[in-house]
């Protein structure tokens, strides 16, 4: 960090193996209220609990509120603020994932009898993905611990939306998605819908859609449910999307790929093309400081691009960001998008301040995790959680979890 950095570093946990989870999580309160999970290890692949603890990074008081025995080591229990007095989690009670919601001023919780992955701010509105599908195939960001207790009887891979007395109002499946795409049923080998995210009015809710061919091509499209009206349009068809994040009401911030540049650019008869086709293929772990990064970007046209959604329709245009050259984990408010990288090979990875009005990177923090961590299912990411003046973000070094706080 250079002596000029707008960021400075404020805090640094000291209290065990602890982390914050996913990038999208409000996890600090008004009060400056930082909610943390808390392990006893963290050499196993799959976490079987994490106490749950309140945090006030000014006072330095500390309170343990529970415990999760739904957790993972990317996501965590998606532990967030629903407002400043309400903490909502998952949790696995009696068989069953559960939501759980504490209240701070009461001291007391209530669960709701079924998981969540997002939460709308205003209508409460609640989306979920089929976890005990997801335990088995996408298992960083379920809860694999939990398989020998779930029946997998419901194979779909779907995405449900409850209302506020827990009442499924909607549901979106793969097969949804793929009618959308025009793909063939017979052609997939495996299907599946993960990371929703509403809205704050619980209107709009984008989520991706990854499958595998028989062949071996993953893809990822991103796509977005009117939870009003019930209708899902595609938002990037291009089978390149990683991260997401809302902007705005109305805007989203993604990584992906544009109108395929391979196809573009190549005769589709030609050597080159195919050879191209080829590599694409094995480009997606190039995210990282070095390595296939720049090539990655240049056949796929990797980008941050912003979508903006309107009555007529979606609109799409590059991003300012466009100029960073590597995938991460987006927060944009106002002109200030707060990102981060994968680690190289020698575990240095950063933390990215780019102003969107000026075009221009502001801040590059170099930080470090162990490498032996790095690939496995412990790894950690720095998930970098910015509320417009904090940032939070995970670390791993030495052998302890810990979260820093830096100011912008």
């Amino acid at each position: 960090m250079s002596p000029k950095s707008n960021i400075k570093r404020s805090l640094k946990t000291q209290l065990g193996n602890v982390f914050t989870g996913y990038y999208i999580s409000s996890v600090i309160n008004n009060r400056n209220d930082l909610l943390l999970h808390r392990v006893d290890r963290i050499d196993t692949e799959y976490i079987e609990s994490a106490e749950i603890l309140i945090y006030n990074i000014v006072s330095k008081n500390i309170e343990v509120i529970g415990k999760t025995y739904a957790v993972n080591w990317q996501q965590g229990a998606l532990l967030h603020w629903l407002d400043d007095n309400t903490v909502i989690y998952n949790n696995f009670k009696n068989n069953h994932l559960v939501t759980t919601l504490y209240d701070v001023n009461t001291q007391k919780s209530i669960d709701r009898p079924h998981s969540f992955s997002t939460v709308s701010s205003e209508k409460r509105l609640i989306a979920t993905v089929n976890h005990e599908i997801l335990a088995s195939i996408r298992q960083s960001y379920s809860y694999p611990s939990l398989l020998p207790y779930f029946t997998q009887q419901d194979k779909e891979a779907w995405i449900k939306i409850y209302d506020e007395e827990s009442n499924c109002c909607a549901k979106i499946g793969p097969s949804d998605c793929r009618i959308i795409l025009s793909l063939k049923e017979s052609e997939i080998d495996l299907e599946y819908l993960e990371h929703p995210h509403f809205n704050s009015t619980g209107k709009f809710l984008y989520f991706i859609y990854r499958t595998k061919t028989r062949g071996g091509d993953l893809s990822s499209y991103l796509f977005l449910f009117d939870s009003e009206d019930h209708e899902l349009k595609l938002i990037n068809s291009t089978g390149r999307i990683t991260h997401c994040n809302w902007a705005s009401e109305y805007s989203i911030i993604s990584w992906g790929g544009v109108k395929d540049p391979i196809d573009k650019n190549f005769k589709k008869s030609s050597l080159a093309y195919r050879c191209a086709k080829r590599l694409y293929k094995f480009l997606p772990l190039g995210n990282s400081l070095v390595g296939n990064t720049r090539i990655s970007k240049k056949l796929t046209g990797d980008q941050y691009c912003m979508t903006q959604v309107e009555k007529s329709g979606l609109t799409h245009k590059s991003s300012a960001a466009r100029l960073l050259s590597k995938d991460g984990h987006p927060t944009l408010i106002g002109n200030n998008l707060i990102t981060d990288c994968y680690p190289d090979k020698d575990g240095i990875y950063e933390l990215i301040h780019f102003d969107v009005k000026l075009n221009k990177i502001i801040d590059e923090i170099k930080l470090i995790q162990d490498k032996k961590y790095i690939g496995s299912g412990m790894r950690c990411d720095l998930h970098p959680k910015f509320n417009g003046k904090l940032i939070i973000v995970d670390r791993l070094y030495s052998d302890k979890r810990f979260c820093e706080v830096y100011e912008l």
